[in-house]
C-alpha cells in the first residue's frame, strides 16, 4: 500500500468518526467502487457461470466479511453464496466450505456450520476430475474446522 493510498483511508476513517452515518455512507460508496467488486460484477455480467460460480462465491465472502458501518449485508452475502452453490450444484466443495465459514458462522447458525462442515467431509469423490485437488484441500479443512469448532 502506498503512502498516497495510507492518506486516503486515514481520512476517510476519520471522516467517517467525524460525521457518523454520512461518513459511514461515505465509505460504503467508496467500497461499492471497490475495483475488485467491480471486476467481479463484470464477470457476473457478462458470464454468470464462470470458474463454477466463483465470482458469486467472492461477493457473498465480501459482504459477509464486512464491517456492519461499512456495509456488511448478510442477506445479499447469502444469496451471492447460495448462487455460487448453485451453479455448480454442490460438487465444487470450496463453495461450499465458503458458505459455511462466511455465512453460517457469521450469522450464528451454529448447527448449520456444523452439517455443512460434516456434509463436506462425507461427500463423495467428484467425478469431476478437474476439481479433485480443490475438493480433498476443503475436505481437509472442513475436518480442521470442524474440531475447532467442537473444541470450542
Amino acid at each position: 500500500m502506498t503512502s498516497k493510498e495510507m492518506t486516503n483511508k486515514s481520512r476517510l476513517f476519520l471522516i467517517t468518526g467525524a460525521t457518523g452515518n454520512i461518513g459511514a455512507r461515505l465509505t460504503v460508496d467508496l467500497l461499492r467502487n471497490d475495483p475488485r467488486v467491480r471486476v467481479i460484477l463484470l464477470v457476473i455480467h457478462l458470464a454468470d457461470s464462470c470458474y463454477i460460480g466463483q465470482a458469486h462465491t467472492f461477493l457473498g465472502a465480501y459482504y459477509a466479511s464486512l464491517p456492519p458501518v461499512l456495509g456488511k449485508d448478510m442477506n445479499l452475502a447469502k444469496s451471492y453464496l447460495e448462487k455460487g452453490v448453485s451453479i455448480n450444484q454442490g460438487n465444487f466443495l470450496p463453495t461450499r466450505l465458503a458458505y459455511a465459514r462466511y455465512f453460517q458462522l457469521l450469522s450464528g447458525d451454529q448447527n448449520g456450520y456444523r452439517i455443512v462442515l460434516q456434509a463436506i467431509i462425507d461427500a463423495p469423490q467428484s467425478e469431476n476430475q478437474s476439481h479433485a485437488l480443490d475438493n480433498a484441500v476443503a475436505k481437509e479443512q472442513a475436518k480442521r474446522l470442524l474440531v475447532r469448532f467442537e473444541d470450542g
